[in-house]
């Protein structure tokens, strides 16, 4: 399933996929409908085992190097007729000025969208969204860079290093309010949550959960792609149990504050700020960027603490209570700041 989200005051087309974390991210603009696209490379059994978290570590490389290309040709094709029948008679999609292909659909999808774009819409931009660190796609940024007419990152180290153009991932509170209703206000029961895949990071979540349980605070942990011997603390943290975007939400929600670990190559603060800062949560983290001149406001806020080190961690700062109008993140989350940011750098 794709989601095409219209931005028909700017002339602004998003393809994406069709989940709720999309209607999250990038939805809340003035008209948003779906196209059904049942075929995507994690439809077929093969890419999901070779690129699974779960499963990908234990399969051989050069077995990779066979099957990967293979799907892949066989998905192209499949696309090049899908996108055939999803563009005709579709009157909607007329007087177009930029396309917004996001990275994970190339990821999936491969050059045959972009090619397949440019010969539909000759006269648009294409342009590219990545709304995670470089290294957890399957692509570079050299294929990016060559695909595309410019491309968007949320993180500015990584903007700086490649050559991306800096732009802020929106979020948008209205929608996430409506799909929760009552839920939405719920008290939390937990102290501190942190949901994420291990990455490169585990060794730095698990020394953040060990300081805090020494602190008795009660803990809700979800991590992603652990080998069964790195999975500490078995019987308190949930290790490999999949959430959805819902999911997500609702833990972030029932927890007073979001413990956030940036990758090793990230910089810039990740959903679980946006997240924190629209619902009222608290976040600790470790992404200095906040403490620039940029975000002075959300620090006045009091809900975030940016630690460089565990001793500096101030536990007891966790169960206090914050109050403040978030009506001024909500406007600067919005998917009409991205469109904007686009729009101005093109």
């Amino acid at each position: 399933m794709i989601v095409f989200g219209m931005y028909m005051k700017n002339n602004f087309l998003m393809i994406n996929h069709n989940k709720v974390e999309n209607y999250v991210l990038y939805g809340g603009v003035d008209k948003l409908f779906l196209i059904d696209f049942k075929f995507s490379y994690r439809d077929n059994f093969c890419y999901r085992l070779i690129t699974s978290r779960k499963t990908s570590f234990w399969i051989p490389k050069k077995l990779k190097n066979v099957i990967v290309p293979k799907v892949k040709k066989y998905a192209d094709r499949k696309s090049i007729k899908a996108f055939d029948k999803l563009f005709e008679n579709s009157e909607e999609l007329n007087n177009l000025n930029c396309i917004i292909i996001c990275a994970r659909v190339f990821e999936y999808f491969g050059i045959s969208i972009v090619d397949y774009v440019r010969e539909k819409y000759p006269d648009c931009k294409i342009v590219t969204y990545l709304a995670d660190v470089l290294s957890s796609f399957l692509v570079t940024e050299d294929d990016f860079n060559r695909a595309f007419d410019k491309v968007y990152s949320f993180d500015k180290s990584e903007c700086r290093k490649y050559g991306f153009t800096y732009c802020l991932e929106p979020y948008s509170y209205q929608i996430t309010e409506k799909l929760f209703g009552s839920d939405f206000d719920v008290v939390p029961q937990y102290d501190v949550t942190f949901i994420g895949a291990a990455k490169d990071r585990l060794d730095d979540i698990l020394s953040v959960y060990e300081k805090l349980k020494v602190h008795n605070l009660k803990l809700d942990f979800w991590i992603f792609g652990v080998k069964e011997e790195n999975q500490k603390y078995k019987d308190e943290i949930h290790y490999n149990e999949y959430l959805s975007f819902e999911d997500f939400i609702k833990h972030t929600l029932n927890a007073r504050c979001t413990f956030e670990a940036l990758q090793k190559n990230g910089s810039s603060p990740t959903t679980r700020f946006s997240m924190c800062m629209l619902y009222k949560r608290k976040l600790l983290t470790n992404c200095t960027e906040l403490l620039d001149s940029e975000w002075s406001d959300a620090m006045a806020t009091g809900n975030i603490q940016v630690y460089k080190d565990m001793e500096t961690i101030d536990f007891k700062w966790i169960k206090k209570d914050c109050e403040y109008d978030n009506q001024k993140f909500i406007e600067r989350f919005s998917t009409d700041r991205m469109i904007e940011t686009i729009d101005s750098t093109l």
